[in-house]
């Protein structure tokens, strides 16, 4: 109203000297309210410390140009919490991949393939919605399919970095490719791909029983689809607290810890009677199952190196006359790629993930990202680039 009054009086006396007069004190007095606004309206935002987020950053930046000196192709999951890297409000780690330069485990953007969030999901990775996902809590089977090479972590005041030693490489030859993933079934489709890969006799998966002791040995996951996990303060493992790194308890696969065979586990949710109305699963990973899985992937898995722009290569030995070669790459149609410089056609398997088939022997694989609608939008921008000249000619 003040600054209003101001205006109305400048209108109708301001002349000569005294119309500079009033035109400074309006001037001086919408810069003061503007920046009164800006102070009542921002002050109760939690915003970050920029010092301390540029001092990590560098920190980050500088330990994952360390881990990957050949430029190999593997993703790296971040476990730092938001407070290290001096967020003050909940913090997911959707973007770190672009921000530090790295193949992540999560991500926040409009362009995200349906299939391939579908196909994330059904492996047990949190979604929120069709824009976002987020590996929440580390297990072995997705180390293997995603390629998940490291986890960084903060610990005692320093920045670590830990191998997954089951990220054997970015693609490798299974027994079956017609695996179909199925809404939901998290554990079911885990098992199926993993008999996919190499055919077992007995489940990798081995459900704990009602006496909550393990049945195998190895690591305990677990899975509750249709929990209000708004409602849930915490889940503790024998008294101690699960803590995942990032600050969300939803639908995605927990790993609860390394438990022998027949050991007692006691799992409680806070509230207590959050899971009366629906039984959760537990099931254990058998160690002995997928260490004999890795062994038999090992000798012939393919590493990926990345070049100038949108180029992958690498060399692999294929043990038998013809394998279907699983890499650890979300399927889409611009993916070009060929074997030993000739063109093969792709597919898809264990959900989204691209799938080729190899002949006997060693051969030079490569992969290049040329979506279909470059060519267009060049031939377009040509067209109406000879357009604007010939009319400009004509005038």
């Amino acid at each position: 109203m003040l600054l209003l009054s101001f205006m109305s009086f400048y209108f109708f006396y301001g002349h000569g000297k005294k119309a500079v007069w009033i035109f400074t004190c309006i001037t001086i007095l919408v810069c003061f309210e503007l920046g009164l606004n800006y102070r009542f309206g921002l002050q109760d935002v939690p915003f970050g410390n920029q010092t301390t987020y540029s001092s990590f950053s560098k920190k980050i930046n500088a330990t994952v140009a360390d881990l990957n000196p050949d430029h190999n192709l593997f993703r790296v999951q971040n476990k730092l919490s938001g407070s290290v890297l001096g967020y003050h409000t909940p913090y997911n780690a959707y973007n770190d991949a672009w921000t530090f330069q790295f193949a992540g485990t999560s991500a926040y953007t409009s362009t995200l393939n349906e299939k391939t969030l579908d196909t994330l999901t059904n492996l047990g990775i949190y979604s929120k919605n069709e824009r976002r996902f987020n590996y929440v809590d580390t297990n072995p089977v997705i180390n293997l399919l995603l390629n998940v090479k490291y986890q960084l972590s903060y610990e005692n005041g320093q920045l670590m970095t830990q191998q997954n030693k089951e990220a054997i490489g970015s693609g490798f030859f299974m027994q079956n490719d017609q695996i179909k993933l199925r809404d939901g079934a998290v554990f079911s489709n885990i098992e199926a791909v993993l008999q996919g890969i190499l055919p077992s006799k007995k489940p990798y998966l081995v459900k704990m029983e009602a006496n909550d002791e393990t049945q195998a040995e190895g690591n305990l996951l677990l899975y509750a689809p249709n929990t209000e996990w708004t409602k849930t303060d915490a889940i503790f493992v024998n008294g101690q607290k699960h803590q995942t790194h990032v600050t969300i308890l939803s639908n995605q696969l927990f790993n609860l810890g390394y438990f022998k065979k027949g050991e007692h586990v006691e799992i409680k949710f806070k509230p207590d009677d959050l899971m009366q109305a629906k039984k959760p699963d537990f099931y254990t990973l058998s160690n002995a199952r997928f260490q004999h899985l890795l062994q038999h992937l090992q000798t012939n898995a393919l590493t990926l190196t990345e070049g100038k722009g949108d180029y992958l290569s690498g060399t692999v030995n294929t043990p038998n006359e013809t394998n279907k070669l699983f890499l650890s790459i979300p399927f889409d149609e611009a993916w070009q790629v060929k074997i030993d410089g000739k063109p093969v056609p792709k597919s898809q398997v264990m959900g989204n993930f691209i799938g080729i088939s190899v002949p006997k022997g060693k051969h030079a694989i490569t992969l290049s990202y040329y979506p279909k609608v470059v060519p267009f939008s060049l031939l377009l921008s040509t067209a109406a680039l000879l357009t604007g000249i010939v009319i400009r000619r004509r005038k």
